[in-house]
């Protein structure tokens, strides 16, 4: 019976001691977050996000405040005071992008991974920053920052951190006097920039205006054009209408009455000629030519037939 009780507590302490153990083995990572595993006071592995097992008793978590983020981090360096080219000092507002790659490369390899990480955007900014005057600045500010990460990107590599890219946010000028010198000449280039602009819209009005006028005299133009040439074709139209007119009579005058028809025509003028001078208030003596009864004889005779 005490044998029985002691197998009953070995078996009971072992089965704990299996829960206690692998209660231990079990490790859960948040989502984004990293930790570092120690085996024997040695770097082991990474343990990723989710559920994770390690050795009790051999393997520990290495404890980092605040834990290694993974998920990409914005670092600010506000009032940074450097000088420029033309020995201007001014104050750069820098937000810095970045993400942690190798945890193990940014825990072991260097002691403030977050601090070096500002000091090599400090000294990378006065470096740069100091081979450009403040126009050249603020002209380049997007090039500038574009050379600050690749910079910081080659320098931080080893550190396992990747940096994504840095944002110049502002620059103010310290020295006053050379400030209000500044916003002078914006002022006097906007002012500039206003005349050149209301100079070359009143070009382009004049320049609308002449073609518009062109165009007017164009078509103007065209339309003169159009109408003389219907004019001439309807003047062609009636030659060839009075062209076939006589071509018909001509033929007619060929047939068998063609010489009743003719004399008859000639008659008819003489006797229009007559009437018409007849009728005149100056006329005071009409004389008939001999032809003239001649013919009237000669008609009358055609008639009688």
């Amino acid at each position: 019976m005490d044998g029985l009780n002691s197998m009953t507590i070995f078996w009971i302490l072992f089965a704990i001691a299996v829960i206690i153990f692998a209660f231990k083995g079990i490790y859960q990572v948040p989502q984004s977050k990293v930790f570092l595993v120690e085996r024997l006071g040695k770097y082991h592995k990474t343990l990723q996000s989710g559920v994770n097992f390690i050795i009790p008793f051999v393997d520990s978590i290495r404890t980092i405040n605040p834990p290694i983020d993974i998920s990409e981090q914005q670092l600010s360096i506000l009032a940074q005071s450097v000088t420029s080219a033309d020995n201007v000092r001014i104050k750069l507002d820098i937000q810095a992008f970045y993400r942690i790659t190798d945890a193990a490369h940014f825990t072991y390899r260097i002691e403030d991974g977050r601090k070096a990480v500002q000091t090599t955007i400090d000294a990378t900014v006065r470096a740069l920053v100091g081979r450009r005057t403040l126009d050249q600045l603020n002209a380049d500010r997007l090039q500038l920052a574009s050379e600050i990460a690749e910079e910081v990107r080659n320098t931080s590599k080893e550190w396992g951190v990747s940096m994504n890219r840095v944002e110049i946010t502002d620059v103010q000028v310290l020295d006053l006097e050379f400030a209000d010198t500044m916003r002078k000449q914006a002022t006097a280039e906007r002012d500039k920039r206003s005349t050149i602009i209301n100079a070359e819209a009143s070009a382009q009005n004049i320049r609308l205006q002449a073609e518009a006028e062109a165009q007017a005299i164009r078509m103007t133009a065209d339309a003169e054009l159009y109408k003389e040439q219907k004019r001439a074709e309807a003047i062609r139209v009636i030659a060839e209408a009075q062209a076939w007119a006589l071509s018909k009579k001509g033929a007619t005058l060929d047939n068998d009455g063609a010489k009743f028809a003719q004399q008859s025509e000639i008659l008819q003028g003489q006797v229009d000629a007559l009437q018409s001078i007849g009728n005149s208030q100056s006329s005071k003596l009409i004389i008939i030519p001999t032809d003239l009864v001649q013919s009237v004889s000669t008609l009358g005779n055609l008639f009688k037939k």
